[in-house]
């Protein structure tokens, strides 16, 4: 008699079971409360969920067979909650233009300036394009010894800034050629060779520039600071476009006798009263040196940045 009953009672537990799924499952949703849509190849559901202005939770709620919201497939047909309107994206911003044209040259050098005078050590920057980015840097003293040597990264495929320094030793002043140059692949050349004729001096340099950065973009008025220690506390700042002759030159106080202190000045974009006023980036170069009557321009060093005038720019936005 019992074992005649056990059918029964599986039968009644199971049937319970399923009452108590169906009601825990979410409900399918009416044509009423839908839109249908087809998934494309690429869709994600929080793209497709930011199209039509719902949260991805919400769509995921709206078609249940969704169980991970990363499997989705084209072609699939979801319900998307008529609650949910569909919404133009955001306009992304301006890729911002870079005035940096590659020039026809390999490798340019910016700094050191040529017939100027440098303390230890020299900052090199430049923009280059060579076999696997690679640029090499030498320092050669008045007889022709090589006292410092290092290599940089610059563009590779593209050109693009390299920035380093060279520390060297001189125990007198004299004449020295700084080459900058690539390693031909296909031989071991040196091949585009740049030489620049400096004086070097004992000692550490005076200057050291530190804003902006090589390369930075710079909005509105350009924020020019780093650390000196100089004659009578002296240090100039120039600034002028790569590709027009016009220039500023603005004076300012650093440190002097032994003391190592900061300068800083806010250098205004080219206006109306220039006769250069650009809506578009401009190219620039920005430079910082110790102004001395024996030696002339010391520790002079220039760097290239991207500049808008308008502050208020697209480009400029966060």
């Amino acid at each position: 008699m019992f074992t005649a009953q056990r059918p029964r009672t599986a039968l009644v537990w199971l049937l319970a079971l399923l009452i108590l799924l169906i009601g825990v499952l979410p409900a399918a949703a009416n044509d009423d409360d839908c839109r249908y849509y087809r998934v494309r190849p690429g869709d994600t559901l929080s793209a497709i969920a930011r199209r039509f202005g719902v949260s991805a939770k919400t769509l995921q709620q709206a078609n249940p067979t969704i169980r991970n919201r990363n499997l989705i497939y084209a072609g699939q047909r979801l319900c998307i909650p008529r609650a949910g309107a569909p919404v133009t994206p955001p306009t992304p911003p301006p890729t911002p233009a870079t005035p940096w044209t590659a020039p026809a040259a390999a490798i340019e050098v910016y700094s050191p300036v040529s017939f100027t005078t440098y303390h230890s050590p020299i900052e090199v920057i430049g923009y280059s394009l060579t076999f696997e980015g690679m640029v090499n840097i030498r320092l050669r003293d008045a007889a022709g010894e090589v006292i410092a040597e290092r290599y940089v990264m610059g563009g590779g495929v593209e050109h693009a800034f390299f920035h380093t320094y060279l520390r060297f030793e001189t125990q007198t002043e004299q004449a020295a050629l700084l080459e900058v140059f690539e390693i031909s692949a296909r031989d071991g050349a040196e091949i585009n060779k740049i030489e620049t004729r400096i004086t070097i001096l004992p000692g550490q340099r005076t200057v050291d520039l530190l804003r902006p950065g090589v390369g930075d973009v710079v909005c509105g008025a350009i924020e020019v600071s780093g650390y000196s220690d100089t004659f009578e506390a002296n240090v100039v700042i120039t600034a002028w476009p790569r590709d027009v002759a016009i220039s500023t030159e603005t004076p300012t106080m650093g440190g002097s006798i032994g003391l190592y202190r900061e300068f800083g000045e806010s250098i205004p974009p080219f206006g109306p009263d220039s006769g250069f006023a650009p809506s578009a980036p401009v190219a620039m170069f920005i430079s910082a040196y110790e102004g001395g009557a024996i030696h002339g321009s010391i520790d002079w060093t220039v760097l290239p940045i991207t500049s808008y005038a308008d502050a208020n720019h697209p480009a400029c936005r966060p």
